[in-house]
């Protein structure tokens, strides 16, 4: 059975949220577009971006690229965007792992 998203979670959503939009972006491998399209305004991938993410993926609402479950496709999803991540997302990322 698929999870339901929270409330908070689809009124963000509907808001344009930058940690929605951020979900989205980390699921689809896309981060870095985010950044061309706004190159003087950066606002990294925080953990709380990782976590929608995750419950976008366990209510099947999105089809993504990188498996949160398998090291090495955490591993090379945060070597090829280290520069979009903030800490506590990589923390968050690496979570399943410690």
């Amino acid at each position: 059975m698929n999870d339901i998203l929270e409330p908070d979670i689809l009124i963000a959503a509907v808001n344009n949220n930058i940690d929605v939009k951020n979900a989205f972006a980390v699921l689809r491998d896309k981060i870095s577009d985010e950044y061309d399209d706004n190159p003087l305004y950066a606002n990294k991938v925080s953990s709380n971006a990782i976590v929608i993410a995750k419950k976008i993926i366990n209510a099947n609402l999105c089809e993504t690229k990188i498996d949160f479950d398998n090291y090495k496709s955490v591993h090379n999803f945060i070597v090829k965007n280290d520069l979009y991540l903030k800490s506590d997302a990589k923390n968050e990322l690496l979570n399943n792992f410690k």
